[in-house]
C-alpha cells in the first residue's frame, strides 16, 4: 500500500514540476493543488512509517524524504501569498519525488531512534526544519543568481516570464535564511542535551560541520545587514553554507550507515 502511495507521490511531483515550467509566470489553482496533493500523500506515509514503527527513523534516505516534505511545504505556504514564489518547485519537485521513491524502496536502516526526550524532540524537529528552510534558500540563490545574470547582459529568456521580480526574490531568500539560521542554532543547542559522548556516538565531524555551516550563514545575514550584500556575494556564502550542512546531515550518515554500517545511535561501536 505504501508503495503504491509512493509512486502515486513521485508522479504528482513531477507532473507538477512539468506544468510549472510550461506555464505562465502567474501559475493557476491547478498548479498549486497538484504539489499540495502530493504532499499531504507524502505526509500520510511518513505518518503511517513511524507509526509502525513506534519511533523516529534516522535512516539516511528516510531523512531525505522528510526535509524533502519540508521544502515542499514551506515552498507552498510561501506561494499562497504569492503564486509565482511556486517558481523553484520547478527544481524541488523532482527532488522530492526522487527522495520519495528511495525512501520507499531502498533496504531498512539502523534501528530507529526512539523520541524519548523533550530535547530529541526538539533536536529533531528543528534539525529538519533548519535543514528545509537552507535547502530552498540554495534553490533560490541559484534562480537568482541565473536571472540576475541574464538580466545583466539584457537577454531575455521564456523560463524569466516565470519567475518574480529579482529584488522579491533576494528578500524572500534572505528572510528564510534568517529563519534557517535560527532554527539552525536551537539544533546545535539542543543537540548538547542528548550527546554525551561526541567520539563514542560519531558526532564530532557532524558537530563541526555544523557549527561551521551556521558560522557561514551568520556571516552572510551580517553582510547583508551591514554591507548590503546581493546577488554574487550572497549566493557564494549560501552554497557554501549549505556545503557544509549537506556534509554534516548526510555526509556522515553515508558514511557510517551505508558504508561503515554503524549509527551514532549506536554508541561505542568501533
Amino acid at each position: 500500500m505504501q508503495c503504491m502511495l509512493a509512486l502515486t507521490v513521485v508522479v504528482l511531483y513531477l507532473a507538477a514540476a512539468a506544468l510549472l515550467a510550461a506555464g505562465p509566470r502567474t501559475p493557476p489553482p491547478i498548479h498549486l493543488a497538484l504539489p499540495w496533493f502530493a504532499a499531504l500523500l507524502q505526509a500520510l506515509i511518513l505518518a503511517a512509517h513511524g507509526a509502525a514503527l513506534g519511533a523516529y527513523d534516522a535512516e539516511l534516505f528516510q531523512v531525505l524524504s522528510q526535509s524533502a516534505w519540508l521544502m515542499v511545504l514551506i515552498l507552498l505556504v510561501d506561494a499562497r501569498r504569492d503564486p509565482a514564489l511556486l517558481t523553484p518547485g520547478i527544481v524541488i519537485f523532482p527532488g522530492a519525488a526522487l527522495w520519495v521513491a528511495l525512501a520507499a524502496w531502498a533496504p531498512a536502516g539502523p534501528e530507529p531512534l526512539a523520541l524519548g526526550s523533550t530535547g530529541v524532540i526538539v533536536h529533531v524537529i528543528s534539525s529538519l526544519l533548519a535543514f528545509g528552510l537552507l535547502a530552498n534558500c540554495t534553490v533560490l540563490a541559484l534562480v537568482t543568481a541565473a536571472q540576475e545574470h541574464v538580466l545583466r547582459r539584457h537577454q531575455a529568456r521564456p523560463w524569466m516570464r516565470s519567475l518574480p521580480p529579482l529584488i522579491r526574490l533576494e528578500r524572500l531568500l534572505f528572510r528564510l535564511l534568517a529563519a534557517g539560521w535560527l532554527a539552525l542554532g536551537v539544533t546545535l543547542g539542543s543537540g548538547l542535551l542528548f550527546v554525551h559522548d561526541l567520539f563514542a556516538q560519531h558526532l564530532v565531524h557532524k558537530t563541526v560541520l555544523s557549527f561551521t555551516a551556521w558560522l557561514v550563514f551568520a556571516g552572510l545575514l551580517f553582510g547583508r545587514w551591514r554591507y548590503g550584500w546581493r546577488g554574487r556575494a550572497a549566493v557564494r556564502w549560501t552554497l557554501a553554507g549549505m556545503l557544509f550542512l549537506l556534509l554534516a546531515y548526510f555526509g556522515s550518515k553515508f558514511v557510517l550507515e551505508l558504508l561503515l554500517d554503524r549509527s551514532w545511535q549506536t554508541p561505542g561501536a568501533h
